[in-house]
Parts: C-alpha cells; structure tokens; sequence
C-alpha cells in the first residue's frame, strides 16, 4: 500500500542523488514491506518522468554554503525517521536481497543536509541493513542459546556414554569374577558330593558294623545267660519268668541223649523237650550240622524249651 510519508521520503532521496537500489534496501531494512516499496517507487518514478517532459530552467541564483543551507527551512523539516519507523510495529520482516559484498558507509544513502535528518535512523538499522545487504546472517539471542543449550546437552550425553561404558566395563569384570567364584563353588560342591558319598559309605559300613556288633552282643548276653544265675535263683528264690532267645550253634546228642546245642562261645545249651516226638523228629535229621533254635528260656538254666528250628514249628 503507497503511503504519503514514503512517497515523500523516497523522492527526497531521489532527488539527493540515492540510487533506488540504495533507498529499497534501507527501506526493507527497516521493516517496509517490498512490494510496498516497490509500489512507491514506481509512482515516484512516474511522477519523475512527467515532470521530466516540462522544460528545465538552470538556477540562477548562486549556491548557499551548507551552514546557510542548513539554516533555510527545508520542504523536510517536518519530516522525521520516526514518521517512517513508526508504522513498521508488527510488521512481518521481508526477505532480504542478495547485494554484491563491498564496505558500505552513510554516505551510500545520504549526503548533504539530509544525512542528519537520516542519521539517527540509519545507526539504529545499519547493522540490520549490512547483514542484509552482504549476505551474512546474524543469528539472534534465541538461535545463540539453543546452540549453546545443544552443547550443553551434546557434552551431557557425552559425559553419560562415558559414564556407562565405564559401569559397563566393570559389571563385565564383576560377572567374570562371579563366573569364575561360581565354577569354583561348583567344584567345591562336586569335591563334597564326593566326600558325602564316601562318608555315607563309610557310615553304611559303620551302621553294618554296629549291627554286627549289636548281635554279638546279643548272643554274648543269650550265652552268658545259660551260666549266670539270676539274683532270684541265687537268693533262693524261684522264678518262673522266661524270656524268648535264639541261639545258633552245632547240633548234638539224640537217642537216649538229650539234644544240645555247642554255640561259637563254646556254651553247650541242652534242648529241654528232647523226648517231645515233634520236636526229635525235626532236630535227628540235623545232628551235626550248624542250626538256629527258638525257644523259651528262664534266666540261669542251662536248658532251652525249642519252638522253632530254622524256621519250622519244633512242637
């Protein structure tokens, strides 16, 4: 959209001798849309070439010094940056032309009584309108502190991959020293299996062995029971409690004789139901062999009531 102020402006700088290229630029550098610019300057450059047509008459009036012509009012003295500046709040910035890279000063776009008039608007813009015109882009606070919070987070994540890999590191030696502890244990454990079934060995022969021993025993104490004589009998006093005992040994004896029974102590136990047929019926087959009685047997006797011979029924 032309505007009145920039038609103004523009045509001012024309006439000061600024190249159009030179016042676009300042002017999208100051937050002017381009096609507005455009606009203007194609209405100025018409006016320009009507103006063009009509006759130009030389001055003839000599030329005052800048000191008298900067006190002479000038068709701009009512005209300030801000005029220009001032509509350019929530203006969308431009896309900025590709210009040829080369030192740029105010005096590329003002000259004479009007550089002061451009002068405070031009400090404000020229780092904006330079950057623009060389090509090189200056990147704002914001694009500064995401690049630096991108640095931060880089060397984070740097620092935590170290981190890692160095925890990794030495769980790996953990788990070999725990591998290597466990197959250590492991050995342990077969080492002691070993261990456990040679004592469990040795505790069958030992159990064996007591067994053995107990019986022994037991036959010592049902031998030793045919010479010792109870306190009851020895007192005088008759007893008639019996007790059920086995005795293994060689059998003798028979007809008129009475059976006995020689065990390896050298105890000679006398059956006493001998004379029962039953019972001589079982034990004459036997005579002089090694046989296993049962019988009834009182404490001090010497005699032994058989029930049972190796197995099979005496009475």
């Amino acid at each position: 959209m032309i505007q009145d102020q920039l038609v103004e402006y523009i045509s001012s700088q024309i006439k000061l001798g600024i190249s159009r290229d030179a016042i676009k630029a300042a002017l999208i550098g100051a937050g002017w849309k381009a096609e507005d610019v455009d606009e203007t300057l194609k209405k100025v450059d018409g006016g320009a070439s009507a103006v063009a047509t009509q006759p130009i008459v030389a001055a003839s009036q000599p030329v005052q010094s800048s000191t008298s012509a900067s006190k002479t009012s000038s068709p701009f003295t009512s005209f300030s940056p801000s005029d220009i500046v001032g509509e350019t709040k929530n203006v969308q910035p431009q896309a900025k032309p590709q210009i040829q890279a080369r030192p740029i000063t105010m005096n590329d776009f003002v000259s004479g009584p009007a550089q002061d008039l451009a002068k405070p608007y031009l400090n404000k813009k020229m780092d904006t309108t330079v950057s623009g015109m060389t090509g090189v882009t200056r990147k704002s606070k914001g694009d500064m502190v995401a690049i630096i919070i991108e640095a931060v987070i880089m060397i984070a994540l740097a620092g935590l991959s170290g981190y890692l890999y160095f925890q990794n590191k030495n769980l790996d030696v953990k788990i070999s020293g725990l591998n290597g502890q466990g197959t250590d244990v492991a050995t342990q454990l077969t080492n002691l299996n070993g261990q456990l079934q040679t004592f469990s060995g040795a505790n069958a022969s030992l159990t064996a062995q007591v067994a053995s021993l107990t019986a022994q025993n037991v036959d010592l104490q049902t031998n030793l029971s045919f010479f010792t004589v109870s306190s009851m009998i020895a007192s005088g006093s008759s007893s008639t409690a019996t007790t059920t005992v086995t005795v293994s040994g060689t059998l003798s004896g028979g007809g008129k004789a009475l059976y006995a029974i020689t065990t390896s102590y050298g105890t000679k136990v006398l059956v006493k139901n001998s004379i029962n047929a039953t019972t001589s019926a079982v034990l004459a087959p036997l005579v002089g062999t090694t046989v296993q009685v049962t019988g009834d047997h009182i404490p001090g006797s010497p005699s032994l009531t058989v029930t049972m011979v190796n197995g099979i029924p005496a009475q």
